[in-house]
């Protein structure tokens, strides 16, 4: 046994397995004392900015850095129907511009800021937030000029409104005001009843009015190029009104083979099943303690959604006004409409005052810029974005653009020149396509929506493109009694206030009469375009 223990063999060492040695560390890059500042022009979502910008280091390495001074946009897109193909249309919205200082990707030093309501602003930022001494002015032209702490009016300050002529000079705390007696006065809260009382209530006499020919459509005869001529010309009219702020109110002559209605229709400006509401279905719903605001609310929640045209409309002509009680709502607007000056008035009950509601038809539809700029899409639409808010939110890092010297774009707007292209997947490049099509008319400047119109690339995904999403409201009155032929301006103008003075506020109206012909009657030049 012994000899058997000697002959053994000795156990074979384990095979030492190598050591992986550990990866060095790489030190990272301390930022120069002064750094180069460069100039250039890069997309971050729904943001454009040109301006001074320096190299990220550490965790902002890869990025460039808004530093020093420069101008930027915040775009979204809205939808605005079909019109230039069967494709959902898109309008591109400016929210805010800012041109001014920047500190280390904030806006930080002096600058100013202009919302897409018309608010403005002209002042100190620190952080990315309006604070130090600035100039804060309202869209009706109120302002407060004084100190700001962290978006929010605070320390000494003078408030002028243009509303009721009142100035309050003093002490400022958290958007409040101290009057003499002790009392805090909510100035946020004051201006949005100024808001609405200036959108109720107002001098119609100077309402803008003006004629449009949309006869070639109902003329079986006319050359198609004619009536896509003035489908085309009644589409840039409500588009520029609406754009200043207006709420186009259209009206067909007497003897005019249809209603302003159906020429919205024909236009393609809007499904009357979808998009338009009837006052004379909600007076007969209100009457009979039923849902009167779901006429309205329904039809705004489809406007927005579709980016088609949401119609108020008076049956006001001899028939429907004796539907008073007539509750059924399927086929309304499909009814003929009375051809001639209706004989009977308006009933009382279909002010629209009637129907106000914050959350289902706020009067801000009489404030388009309003109603947009403050986001209230959000109470018809759970998918619409909260609005912006002061300031609007920026990135901590904008990715850096290619190399290469940054050329100047229309409008100040500059897009840096493209490196070398690599193979890229076809959604990639809809979307880069789309973030083009949405800012290559944009000029600074611009504010709200824009009149900048666009089909997308086919099969792209919006949200994939980095742009927001935004739902603007276009809103306009359509009347179904007629006025009368070859009457002037100023007579045009009093019969609409006479007959819907007290349910419309024609002040924040522009008056549109359909036509065979565009042409002010003889002696009336104020009418000629």
């Amino acid at each position: 046994g012994g000899g058997a223990r000697a002959g053994a063999m000795a156990p074979k060492k384990a095979k030492e397995e190598p050591k992986e040695e550990p990866p060095p560390v790489e030190e990272e890059e301390e930022e120069p004392e002064n750094p180069e500042i460069l100039n250039k022009c890069f997309r971050s979502g729904g943001q454009v900015f040109y301006g001074d910008c320096k190299a990220g280091y550490k965790e902002r390495k890869g990025t460039f850095v808004r530093h020093g001074f420069g101008r930027q946009v915040e775009l979204a897109v809205s939808p605005a129907g079909r019109r230039f193909s069967d494709a959902m249309a898109y309008e591109t919205v400016v929210a805010s511009s800012y041109e001014g200082q920047w500190s280390e990707d904030q806006m930080s030093g002096q600058g100013k800021i202009k919302w897409g309501d018309g608010s403005s602003y002209e002042g100190a930022f620190e952080h990315g937030q309006i604070h130090g001494h600035g100039l804060f002015v309202w869209p009706d032209g109120s302002s407060y000029e004084g100190a700001w702490r962290q978006g929010r009016m605070t320390g000494q300050g003078r408030l002028d409104s243009r509303f009721d002529g009142k100035m309050y000079d003093g002490k400022f705390q958290e958007n409040c005001f101290q009057s003499k007696g002790g009392a805090w006065v909510d100035i946020l809260d004051k201006a949005r009843k100024e808001d609405q009382k200036r959108t109720t209530e107002g001098d119609a006499s100077s309402m803008q009015v003006r004629r449009i020919a949309f006869g070639a459509w109902l003329d079986d005869g006319a050359a198609n190029e004619a009536v896509n001529e003035q489908k085309a010309a009644l589409v840039r009219a409500v588009d520029e009104a609406q754009r200043k702020g207006l709420v186009p109110f259209l009206v067909s002559e007497e003897a005019f083979g249809t209603s302003a209605l159906e020429c919205l229709r024909a236009a393609e400006l809007l499904d009357p099943a979808r998009h338009a509401a009837t006052v004379r279905l909600a007076a007969v719903a209100k009457r009979r303690r039923r849902d009167c605001h779901r006429f309205f609310f329904d039809a705004i929640q489809a406007s927005l959604r579709d980016g088609a045209q949401f119609a108020i409309t008076f049956e006001d002509d001899d028939v429907g006004t004796g539907l008073t009680n007539e509750e059924k709502a399927e086929g309304w607007p499909d009814r003929e409409a009375t051809a001639s000056v209706p004989s009977s008035d308006v009933p009382e009950d279909w002010r629209l005052s009637e129907f106000y509601s914050p959350a289902a038809f706020p009067v801000e539809v009489f404030q388009p810029m309003l109603f947009n700029g403050h986001g209230l899409a959000r109470f018809f639409l759970p998918e619409a974005r909260e609005p912006y808010q002061i300031p609007p939110p920026v990135p901590l890092t904008a990715p850096a653009a290619a190399d290469g010297a940054a050329a100047p774009a229309q409008g100040g707007v500059a897009t840096a020149e493209p490196g070398e292209e690599q193979p890229v997947d076809p959604a990639v490049e809809a979307a880069r396509e789309f973030q083009q099509l949405a800012s290559q008319e944009l000029r600074f400047g611009m504010y709200g929506q824009t009149g900048c119109f666009f089909d997308p690339p086919e099969n792209v995904d919006v949200e994939a493109s980095g742009i927001p999403l935004s739902y603007s409201l276009r809103p306009m009155v359509c009347a179904h009694g007629r006025v009368p032929r070859d009457i002037g301006e100023s007579d045009l103008r009093g019969v609409i206030v006479k007959r819907f003075g007290r349910h419309v506020p024609l002040h924040r109206t522009s008056l549109f009469v359909l036509g065979n012909s565009a042409e002010a009657p003889s002696g009336d030049a104020a009418l000629a375009e």
